[in-house]
């Protein structure tokens, strides 16, 4: 199997228990904030948009989407209510 297909596989739908494997998105804006989903896959800039409530966008533009691991993520983020958030292509 080449790389990139293991690559894509390694953090697809689950984990070698079965478990789904959340990921963290960092979600920019154009106004230079930024907020942290979590999901089972990456989405695109059009996908992330449309899961952001508008309570969460506020006018604002979606511009650019990006995977952090979830430790970088935890020290950029408030992750005082992580369980409570929705998971995005689930």
């Amino acid at each position: 199997m080449p790389a990139q297909a293991k690559s894509l596989c390694k953090n697809w739908w689950s984990n070698k228990e079965g478990a789904m494997m959340i990921r963290y998105f960092e979600v920019m804006l154009d106004d230079g904030y930024s907020i942290c989903i979590k999901g089972v896959r990456k989405p695109s800039k059009e996908e992330a948009a449309a899961f952001l409530t508008e309570r969460d966008l506020k006018g604002r533009k979606v511009v650019d989407v990006e995977e952090w691991d979830r430790k970088d993520a935890e020290t950029a983020f408030d992750f005082g209510r992580e369980a409570e958030w929705p998971v995005f292509g689930r």
